[in-house]
């Protein structure tokens, strides 16, 4: 098939009320046309699976990041297609290694260099791997430690968590 994008919009400090209303908007523009959304994180995830509700749309691919309690649970549910895991411990790790190296007077450590997003220089950066997570990876998150079986799993969430094997 062939993919033709859609609106492309931002969402203002990623304020999910205003996520929920710039996405009504696109669907009224495409008249209910949009098959797909990547979010810019899990609560905007959250206000387009709750747009799509209110107007008793069938599910499309949504995909967030960050791996939040929310976007996890929209996972289990169906109604999330994936999310994305960048591990606070690992992030936590990776800055204390650096800032231990500052704090001795040497160099940060990292050979990878970035474009800044203002401006032209070129930055020093630790990039680590961010991960894909489904329903049927949705267990790496717990390995991790980034969130417990016990808050992910709790209440109605508990039959989803089985099925999915957490």
């Amino acid at each position: 098939g062939r993919l033709r994008q859609g609106p492309d919009r931002s969402v203002p400090g990623w304020d999910s009320a205003k996520a929920r209303t710039i996405f009504a908007s696109m669907l009224d523009e495409t008249d209910d046309g949009i098959g797909a959304v990547v979010a810019g994180n899990d609560a905007i995830a959250g206000s387009v699976i709750a747009v799509l509700r209110e107007r008793g749309l069938h599910r499309i691919p949504i995909a967030g990041q960050d791996a939040t309690i929310a976007g996890l649970r929209h996972v289990l549910s169906g109604d999330q297609c994936m999310t994305v895991l960048k591990s606070p411990r690992l992030e936590a790790a990776a800055a204390a290694a650096a800032a231990l190296r500052l704090f001795r007077g040497r160099k940060a450590g990292s050979r990878t260099l970035v474009a800044e997003t203002v401006g032209a220089r070129r930055v020093p950066a630790t990039l680590l791997r961010p991960v894909t997570i489904t329903r049927s990876t949705i267990a790496r998150v717990l390995r991790d430690g980034s969130v417990t079986r016990a808050r992910l799993c709790a209440g109605r969430y508990a039959a989803l968590c089985d099925r999915a094997g957490v």
